[in-house]
């Protein structure tokens, strides 16, 4: 479990962390009381082909490298998260994680945390445009339900927490980017580059690339699913701004990250498909 304010299950960054997102450690460990768990643009290639994945199209991120981590990713047929294997830099297994989908539905995440051995299984039941995500620990009775409301389009309206401090809403353009989150009267704004997001060649609503993102690939890219966000400013002393430079490929996709927020600078390279 992190350390620092990144205890909350949803916020900022990440949607679903405390800020920063720079500082990153595993949400992997079970909750107890009231915690729980502008772009400068250039040309590169910054393409792979990747192993183990039913995609034939290009731009699809399949391998992450920031410091202390490598993430690979893996796609079925129809451009969705399957896989997402966490390595550490000696080449040691720190996570893997499996989608499961019913025809169009994303019904379950099943993760294993390599450093404890621990196993947590996240279920998502649908009620019209209501998602009840419910986190279970193998081994424990705990469970864990976070309440989401999206849109017609898939985008995030809001979250009810298991906790109240993780309520908030937000508001989306109509490409699909937040551009504005509150979490109990603490508010940001996000301002948006016109490039190809990270994540935006991913067929999966909006809501299912930032729960992704957030919690099993990297908090630091959680916005970049249509777009990428260039900056986060609060209306709140207790949050440092926070921007983002990126470096392009010749389709306009980032193969390089920086994210400048109040621990530090970290930076990511991306690899996509060819």
């Amino acid at each position: 479990m992190r350390k620092n304010l990144l205890l909350s299950l949803f916020f900022t960054c990440s949607l679903f962390t405390f800020q920063s997102c720079a500082d990153y450690n595993d949400d992997n460990t079970m909750p107890s009381g009231n915690n729980n768990g502008g772009g400068s643009s250039g040309n590169g290639s910054g393409n792979n082909n990747g192993g183990g994945n039913n995609t034939n199209n290009a731009n699809l991120p399949i391998k992450i490298k920031t410091s202390g981590y490598t993430i690979d990713l893996k796609y079925d047929n129809n451009d969705r998260f399957i896989e997402v294997i966490r390595k550490e830099s000696n080449g040691s297994f720190n996570l893997k994680v499996n989608l499961n989908y019913s025809s169009d539905t994303l019904k379950s995440i099943v993760a294993l945390y390599y450093n404890d051995m621990s196993k947590n299984t996240t279920n998502f039941n649908y009620k019209n445009d209501t998602i009840y995500a419910v986190r279970s620990y193998e081994g424990a009775t705990t469970k864990i339900t976070d309440k989401l409301s999206v849109n017609k389009q898939g985008m995030l309206l809001n979250i009810k927490g298991h906790y109240k401090t993780n309520d908030r809403y937000f508001n989306n353009d109509s490409s699909g980017n937040i551009i504005l989150f509150n979490n109990n009267g603490h508010e940001g704004i996000l301002t948006y580059d016109s490039y190809n997001g990270v994540f935006s060649n991913v067929k999966l609503p909006f809501w299912v690339k930032a729960y992704v993102t957030a919690y099993y690939i990297h908090p630091s890219l959680n916005y970049n699913y249509a777009n990428n966000v260039v900056s986060i400013n609060y209306n709140s002393n207790n949050w440092t701004d926070e921007k983002f430079l990126y470096t392009f490929n010749k389709d306009n996709y980032p193969i390089q990250v920086s994210h400048t927020s109040s621990v530090g600078t970290a930076h990511f390279e991306i690899n996509y498909t060819k």
